[in-house]
């Protein structure tokens, strides 16, 4: 037996107040475990999953009392496989000798452009002719077709462009085309270079005046642009 070798200490001149916070849930001793039925039993929550682990892999919610076939077997979970055993089997071939052919790919031969520079003109100087504006309009016409379209290697394009009225005396079609001479050229589309190789033909051709153009062609290395007014039946 031992006691305190420091006197108790003096109490507070003011008592203790208050109280313990109310208990909401009382126990009480039972005569037996409760509740005496199985989880998920209350009619009224069909979405209690009674078993979240076992759930199966559709995502049903099985009925209690019935079985998933999707369920987790854990007694062949607990089953191990059998370790797999490996075997190195060696295999003597006779020699072989391998020949390599190496391939050469042709490299592209890159397309060139026409030299403007080079060009030359020819006047047709005769059958039918039309006024500068026809000739202009149906230009523009033809540089607008052809702006899309890949104008590379040997081809022509061309088109006809009528007018129901030319200068007072039957109708006109203008015909325009662009040929490509060779395999080795390329058309880089610039509708200002399209209209002055079309240009060319109708202003120097035909100089005593505005109007009165028959036409003609311009080439050069790669090019052959033709404008041709004809007359329409």
């Amino acid at each position: 037996m031992t006691a305190p070798t420091i006197p108790f200490p003096t109490p507070p001149a003011t008592p203790l107040s208050g109280s313990f916070p109310k208990r909401w849930w009382n126990p009480e001793i039972g005569l037996m475990n409760e509740p005496t039925v199985p989880e998920c039993s209350y009619p009224f929550d069909p979405l209690c999953i009674s078993n979240p682990y076992l759930v199966g892999g559709t995502g049903i919610t099985i009925e209690p009392g019935y079985e998933d076939p999707d369920d987790e077997d854990w007694e062949e979970h607990q089953v191990l496989c059998p370790t797999s055993k490996s075997t190195t089997t060696t295999t003597t071939k006779p020699a072989t000798t391998t020949t390599t052919v190496a391939i050469q790919i042709p490299t592209e031969i890159p397309l060139i452009e026409g030299d403007h520079t080079n060009n030359t003109v020819s006047c047709y100087k005769k059958g039918e002719k039309t006024e500068h504006g026809r000739m202009e309009s149906a230009a523009k016409s033809f540089c607008n077709s052809i702006s899309k379209i890949m104008l590379k290697r040997k081809m022509v394009n061309s088109h006809d462009y009528p007018f129901d009225w030319n200068g007072g005396i039957g109708t006109v079609t203008i015909k325009i085309s662009l040929e490509i001479l060779h395999d080795t050229c390329e058309y880089l589309y610039s509708e200002t270079s399209c209209l002055k190789y079309l240009s060319i033909p109708t202003d120097s051709c035909d100089c005593s005046g505005i109007n009165n153009k028959h036409g003609g062609t311009v080439s050069n290395n790669c090019y052959t642009w033709r404008i041709d007014p004809q007359w329409s039946v």
